[in-house]
């Protein structure tokens, strides 16, 4: 399953009307645009393509909600970090509070015991444990990927998967 986190939807509904441009152009764009206008049109394309996958129910793909975040969960647990909710952290670059935004959801996904739930009575019925769930975060933001190996988050680039 491919969770797409909040932020990541926001950050894209943003972007279709960027004026930011690639710092790298990907090796197998043939396209004709430049820049902003390949910026906003892969955010358009990456929104339509979501959109149909969430409209038909793709079980591959899984927006974040935006109650799954660590800080809905129990604050005693010994992997949670307070510091990614604190003042201090809302003061940090929007860049750096995405990325964190970003880490959060990968955490919430890796510990929420609720999502760790037998689907199927008969595995309640033997007791059997509720499997890990797997979380790796995809990433070409190498210090995003960085703080996830941090938090014991397997972390892949582009790269990686190619």
């Amino acid at each position: 399953m491919v969770i797409i986190p909040w932020i990541v939807l926001s950050e894209l509904d943003a972007l279709k009307q960027s004026s930011k441009t690639l710092s790298h152009r990907p090796s197998s764009s043939n396209s004709v645009l430049d820049g902003a206008d390949r910026v906003a049109y892969l955010a358009r394309s990456a929104i339509r393509f979501l959109f149909a996958a969430f409209q038909a129910g793709d079980p591959v793909f899984r927006g974040q909600r935006i109650r799954e975040s660590c800080k809905h969960l129990d604050a005693s647990a010994s992997w949670f970090d307070p510091s990614l909710f604190t003042d201090e952290a809302a003061s940090r670059p929007a860049s750096d509070a995405n990325d964190n935004r970003i880490l959060d959801c990968c955490l919430y996904f890796q510990h929420a015991p609720e999502l760790h739930a037998q689907p199927d009575s008969a595995a309640r019925a033997g007791n059997a444990p509720a499997p890990a769930r797997s979380v790796v975060l995809l990433s070409d933001d190498q210090n995003l990927c960085n703080k996830a190996l941090v938090h014991s988050v397997p972390a892949l680039t582009w790269q990686h998967v190619h």
